[in-house]
């Protein structure tokens, strides 16, 4: 006899679509919510829904934000001359929790990977290029280790003349070990 009831079927495959989430974690995810009042399985869902419907990205940045400019963005007290490129905003929140940086972010909102057909088009790499036109950021930090986005971001910017003084550091997110590269 094959023993399945269709709406917590349906609970498990979603939650087993979200990733690090096995069938087994997905089945107990699934038989948690059906553990909830009705109120707090409402209120779990209606978040979801709230965090897709208001979270956007920064126009600054392009950090996670509910609002058009993020918080670091807004915080006139980081250091404007600094700008540390990161992949995405889980990093973001990786570095700030470590309370070592006050300069401003930049996220790339991916990876360039030519095997699954990601360009630097698809990245917020000419946002980024955009704000460093005006010459006030002095340091720019690839806390990236992906050699494609490293050499496509140094080859963007040896090609213009408005970064020549500009210092580009280098950095792993795990060891935060720093090599500079003078533009």
């Amino acid at each position: 006899m094959n023993y399945s009831v269709l709406p917590l079927t349906k609970l498990t495959e979603h939650f087993e679509r979200l990733p690090g989430i096995g069938k087994k974690s997905a089945q107990r995810l699934a038989f948690h919510v059906l553990r909830m009042s009705d109120d707090e399985a409402r209120d779990f869902a209606n978040s979801i829904l709230d965090a897709k419907e208001k979270i956007g990205y920064c126009e600054v940045c392009k950090n996670i934000t509910d609002k058009p400019i993020c918080a670091v963005c807004s915080d006139e007290t980081r250091d404007r001359t600094t700008v540390c490129v990161v992949e995405n905003s889980q990093d973001v929140i990786a570095i700030e929790r470590t309370k070592e940086y006050n300069g401003l972010y930049h996220v790339l909102g991916g990876l360039i990977s030519p095997m699954d057909g990601v360009g630097p088009d698809a990245l917020f790499i000419k946002e980024l290029l955009a704000r460093l036109e005006d010459g006030s950021v002095k340091e720019v930090i690839m806390a990236t280790e992906n050699f494609p986005c490293k050499y496509i971001f140094c080859k963007f910017l040896n090609g213009s003349s408005n970064f020549f003084n500009r210092k580009l550091e280098r950095s792993a997110l795990d060891a935060f070990s720093h090599f500079s590269y003078q533009i």
